[in-house]
This record gives C-alpha cells, sequence and structure tokens, in this order.
C-alpha cells in the first residue's frame, strides 16, 4: 500500500511511520516535506511518473505553500480527486477543521502530545479507511 505523508515536522514523520511498523502494516511512504513538494508529487502521480497514494496524510501548517492549496489542488486533480486525504494537524480551530471537511477531507485530527495517542489516531486513520 503506498501512503502519502504530507508533513514538515521530523518528529511527526518519524511517529507515524513508527506507528504503522508497530501495526504491523504493510506499506511505502512516500514523504514531502512542503506544499512546493507536495505539488511536485501529485504532477508527477498524475503522469504516472509517480505512483498514486492508497490515501494522503496532510498537514496543514506547511511551509512554501499551505495544506489547504495542497488539498483543493488534490480535489482537483483527475487521478487523485477520490483519494481520501486525512488531515492531521496542530491546528485545534474549528474554523480549519471545518475549511479542511468542505475542501474534501475525509477525515480531520489533531496531533496528539504523546505515542500513546498517536497510535490510536493511526488505528483511528487505519479505521476510517477500513484497512
Amino acid at each position: 500500500m503506498n501512503v502519502l505523508l504530507i508533513e514538515d515536522s521530523k518528529g511527526d514523520i518519524f511517529l507515524i511511520d513508527s506507528a504503522f511498523e508497530e501495526l504491523g502494516i504493510k506499506y511505502n511512504l512516500s514523504v514531502m516535506e512542503n506544499g512546493k513538494e507536495a505539488l511536485e508529487y501529485i504532477v508527477k502521480a498524475e503522469s504516472g511518473q509517480a505512483s498514486l497514494p492508497a490515501f494522503i496524510i496532510l498537514d496543514l501548517n506547511l511551509p512554501i505553500i499551505n495544506g489547504f492549496e495542497v488539498l483543493e489542488r488534490i480535489k482537483h486533480s483527475i487521478k487523485l480527486k477520490d483519494t481520501p486525504v486525512i488531515i492531521f494537524s496542530s491546528s485545534t480551530e474549528e474554523k480549519d477543521k471545518a475549511r479542511a471537511l468542505e475542501l474534501g477531507a475525509m477525515a480531520y485530527f489533531s496531533k496528539p502530545v504523546d505515542y500513546d495517542t498517536y497510535m490510536t489516531i493511526v488505528e483511528s486513520f487505519l479505521g476510517i479507511l477500513d484497512l
């Protein structure tokens, strides 16, 4: 299973990766660390130069191009528009959650402060995606 993680925090990348491994999920993780890299990946995926992800985990607070812009681009992509996008953000603002869901995100999770909660959230990702 191909998973696209769009996240700029090395710590969060490590924790998400660790949680997937601990849960025994077989996956190929592609990590884009800013919005510009994510948009470049989307172009490559549309042209067949990069693998299409089974789902996308997207942070909103990205450098260069923010997560809302990335989400809009994903949802306007012919090849990626139906790909589930899960928002995983440090923002707890209701307006951010509402906007992300309005733009087509499947779910919105606020980043936790401890590893056990990371595990619970990753299990939730998988439950929502029926994996």
